[in-house]
């Protein structure tokens, strides 16, 4: 193929086309493995026009006369080129995210993430289940939900797309609002929905590393982001929930304001030299650029490196990236010549709407053959020795793998086997703790990988040695309070933060995350005994941005009691810029809890604080900032200051 000759990649890689347009019936968008060593692909010939609504059938399961499919695609011989293509979904919506589960798929087709299921086993979809839905797509079709996950948690991972408004409600009833860009996180039966992530723009990628770090591409604000859950991130506008926004770990845009796909490469899967090399795919610049991640503690910084693949072919649009289990790199390319929908308008004749490959780049005696990853015809012994693979895709297919065994009927057999292997390798043990078999009866191992995921597991949920001086093991831990039965208590909390290092940004956001929900926790009575004494700047300061990222009547008695204490400059500063931001937080609760809040601090401050402002020097109060602020926030409220709140980043 022509397009094929313009690839350059770097020396040991080869390029080879996996499928090309008459395999996958249009343009491919995502991309998923599946267990039997399977490429699964969402395609579109519609796109970017979504069938209107006249034409739905079901609730929009099925939009008649749609061309959009989903196509599962096999290399039957090993040559590393698709043999089959099988529609196994047809009469579809511009479908995005699609990922392998039980007996089929579980993908979004507007307007509704769908369990699409083959319940006869004949290899075509018979059964469509709403699992979510109608969700937003309206405003903007290039802002949908997409880059479905299955995490080792056994809950789908997904990105909310820009613009677009969606309302879920769960089988349990609770329900979740998004508005444009977030990440968040659903039970693959419907039964539970949460955010993970708020912020980014048009966020489109998700992946992974070995330590269980969850990591998304996004557009228009920064191509890579490390995902804390709970945390905010930038976006067009949208303010931070108090606790300032998350630390960004790459300050550079790649030369485009479009990014899609996103792979972290470790554990040797291609030699150690490209250990903590993330690639994400670049469909402005026809590119697919290349980070080195380093790390400040457990604070990664992505430093830019020459790009893994270029191409002198402008239509060449690489839309999404994934790791393979073979440990090839298969790249979506959404062949066009416009990309975008601001360029030219969405009936402008030079879009493309039918032509599409996807790209197969193998490193020399690193790869293997998907017909050799397919666990379903191996042993459960030969499945646990893929836990300890260098692939993280194979390893997270080798836990479901093993998961749906244990819960089979052959469950005592594989639980018996599963219990007297012996791990080879750090990677075959950390994956054995999302085995519920394993993990209870292996001990609790010293590799730090191993470490990691059991508290990312909760496996020893109620304890934790605060000694730990491993950094990516302990804002781990942090990053898991808030999922924890128990709590710690709030002195550790305290004598933590004084000597967490400065540098690590991760671990200082988590340690706020991790405060914020216990404090949420305490009784009124709690929250008298809290911090009495004076307690080091550093921590005071911290401290105090928490409490007033926590708008409830007991934080506002708190911070009162707090300011006529300690009333100094400082605290004049801090307090005054955090309760100018919290009122328009996006967060149901935090609004919620507004005129209670308010009331305290406007009827309770002005015997505390004017006194002792009126008292000070002009330098002090210059020094306070916001100074001049005040007069409208006492007579008023937050809304009448003017100018208005900056919401910063988290430094």
């Amino acid at each position: 193929m022509q397009e094929q000759a313009t690839f350059q990649v770097p020396s040991g890689f080869e390029v080879q086309l996996f499928a090309d347009d008459a395999q996958l019936g249009g343009k491919p968008i995502n991309l998923g493995f599946d267990r039997r060593g399977r490429l699964w692909v969402t395609s579109t010939l519609e796109y970017p026009y979504a069938v209107p609504k006249e034409r739905w059938e079901n609730g929009g399961v099925r939009a008649k006369g749609g061309r959009d499919t989903i196509r599962i695609l096999e290399d039957l011989d090993g040559d590393g080129r698709a043999d089959r293509s099988t529609v196994f979904a047809n009469e579809l919506n511009i479908p995005t995210g699609v990922l392998p589960y039980g007996k089929g798929c579980i993908a979004w087709s507007i307007p509704n993430i769908v369990h699409f299921e083959d319940t006869d086993e004949d290899g075509i979809c018979d059964r469509r289940t709403i699992l979510f839905g109608p969700l937003g797509y309206e405003k903007d079709t290039h802002g949908m939900i997409s880059s479905l996950r299955l995490g080792l948690d056994g809950w789908v991972y997904a990105t909310h797309g820009f613009s677009n408004t969606s309302h879920f409600k769960a089988k349990d009833g609770i329900p979740l609002d998004l508005n444009s860009g977030n990440v968040f996180r659903f039970n693959p039966d419907g039964s539970r929905v949460e955010r993970w992530t708020t912020g980014q723009v048009n966020p489109f990628g998700l992946c992974w590393d070995s330590r269980g770090n969850l990591y998304s591409a996004d557009c228009h604000s920064s191509p890579i982001y490390q995902l804390i859950p709970g945390a905010s991130y930038p976006s067009f506008g949208r303010p931070h929930d108090g606790l300032g926004f998350a630390p960004v770990m790459c300050e550079h845009a790649h030369g485009s304001t479009g990014i899609a796909g996103v792979v972290y490469l470790d554990q040797n899967v291609w030699g150690p030299e490209w250990n903590d090399h993330m690639l994400v795919g670049n469909p402005v610049t026809s590119r697919v650029n290349q980070d080195l991640i380093t790390f400040t503690g457990s604070t990664p910084k992505a430093n830019e490196r020459p790009d893994f693949l270029t191409s002198t072919d402008p239509w060449f649009r690489p839309v999404d990236l994934q790791l393979g289990p073979d440990r090839a790199l298969y790249i979506a390319d959404f062949y066009n010549r416009i990309i975008g929908h601001y360029e030219v308008p969405l009936d402008h004749p030079g879009r493309d709407r039918a032509s599409g490959r996807i790209w197969r780049v193998v490193k020399k005696d690193a790869t293997r053959a998907l017909r050799q990853t397919a666990l379903h015809q191996m042993t459960t012994e030969d499945v646990i020795t893929r836990l300890g693979d260098a692939s993280l895709t194979l390893r997270g297919l080798a836990v479901a793998e093993l998961k749906e065994r244990l819960s089979g009927p052959a469950a005592s057999e594989a639980q018996q086997i599963l219990e007297r292997v012996a791990p080879e390798n750090a990677r075959q043990s950390a994956s054995m703790v999302w085995l519920e078999a394993a993990s209870r009866t292996r001990p609790s191992g010293v590799d730090p990988l191993e470490a990691i995921h059991r508290v990312r597991s909760l496996a020893e949920k109620n304890t934790f040695d605060w000694t730990q001086t491993d950094p990516h093991l302990l804002s781990v831990v942090l990053e898991t309070v808030p999922y924890r039965d128990h709590a710690p208590e709030v002195g550790q909390l305290l004598d933590l933060r004084a000597r967490l290092p400065e540098g690590d940004l991760r671990m200082q956001y988590a340690w706020r995350l991790a405060m914020q929900s216990v404090l949420r926790r305490q009784t009124t009575a709690d929250w008298s005994s809290l911090a009495k004494g004076r307690l080091d700047e550093v921590v005071e300061r911290e401290l105090l941005l928490v409490v007033c990222a926590i708008p409830s009547p007991d934080s506002a008695r708190w911070l009162l009691r707090r300011l006529q204490q300690f009333a100094s400059p400082a605290y004049f500063q801090a307090v005054v810029a955090r309760v100018l931001c919290w009122p328009t937080s996006p967060d149901r609760q935090v609004q919620s809890s507004r005129p209670s809040w308010w009331s305290w601090w406007k009827n309770a401050t002005p015997a505390i604080w004017m006194p002792s402002w009126n008292s000070m020097p002009p330098s002090q109060r210059a020094e306070s900032g916001r100074g001049n602020q005040l007069a409208a926030l006492w007579r008023n409220g937050p809304e009448a200051c003017n100018p208005p709140c900056s919401h910063g980043s988290f430094r």
